[in-house]
């Protein structure tokens, strides 16, 4: 029996216009939110790399010795069609935010784990992000419209949608200072 293989992208191409400056350097439990991605998706899958638009996040990856791709594409179609391009040998392709940073390992690792064993489809935590694709849909990936993102394939083919369940807490995104705030309570 084949293995299934999953490739990880790590989306950290958004510009933190609504939070003022680069959300993703900021700390929550003494993490940076890029260094909680990363430690969330550890050991998973076959292949992960980051997006991303900032030396800063180029710099973390680096340390820790993850493959990152620094880019200046402007819309997020863009990026998920870049990240597809490097996924393409992959089964599936996990996007996976940088800007929900309670989000657990262990719901990640479920996503994967129902993935492996269901083969095609979307997969979605919660009805959120982050979202699985199967490969048959890399070619739709592949030709978004200018700032889309992979949710319109997943409202296009509800029938395909597998929703895993999760803390609806963990599928909180920072978006402004705001934001943060209020997630900093939940701690």
């Amino acid at each position: 029996m084949n293995k299934v293989r999953i490739g990880c992208v790590v989306m950290a191409s958004g510009m933190s216009l609504r939070f003022g400056r680069n959300k993703l350097l900021e700390k929550i439990g003494g993490r940076t939110f890029i260094e909680t991605v990363l430690d969330k998706t550890e050991g998973i899958f076959d292949r992960r790399i980051v997006l991303t638009r900032t030396p800063e996040v180029c710099s973390i990856c680096f340390e820790r010795g993850v493959e990152v791709y620094l880019h200046d594409r402007e819309f997020r179609s863009e990026a998920v069609a870049m990240g597809i391009e490097m996924m393409k040998d992959m089964d599936g392709c996990l996007f996976c935010p940088c800007d929900q940073p309670l989000l657990r390992k262990e719901s990640i690792e479920k996503l994967a784990e129902e993935f492996r064993r269901g083969g095609g489809g979307i997969y979605r935590l919660g009805n959120r992000s982050p979202v699985l694709f199967s490969k048959e849909y890399y070619d739709e990936l592949l030709n978004l419209d200018r700032n889309e993102g992979g949710r319109i394939l997943a409202d296009k083919y509800p029938d395909d949608v597998r929703i895993i369940p999760a803390d609806e807490r963990e599928l909180a995104d920072v978006d402004t200072q705001e934001d943060l705030d209020k997630l900093m309570q939940l701690m």
